[in-house]
């Protein structure tokens, strides 16, 4: 499997922070919760610290987090700003 690059989680919050309320932005497109269990078992932390950034603002009440189901398996993941 080819290893995937994923922004830092503080660009995540810049773009998020210069975004306006109601702007969207999708994070991730695949499947989070799997691609998540992947990258544990190679030991690697990437995708989690940066999902965290993501999910650590949602709790902060800086955007609203939802899915968009593309087909089987493959989700858009996309925070909007509140």
């Amino acid at each position: 499997m080819p290893k995937v690059s994923f922004p830092a989680p503080a660009m995540f919050v810049r773009s998020l922070i210069s975004a306006k309320r109601g702007d969207r932005i999708v994070y991730f497109e695949g499947d989070l919760a799997y691609s998540r269990w992947e990258e544990a078992q190679r030991k690697e932390r990437t995708l989690a610290r940066f999902a965290n950034a993501v999910y650590q603002s949602a709790k902060d009440g800086h955007c609203a987090l939802v899915q968009k189901k593309l087909k089987l398996n493959k989700y858009q993941y996309i925070a909007v700003k509140l």
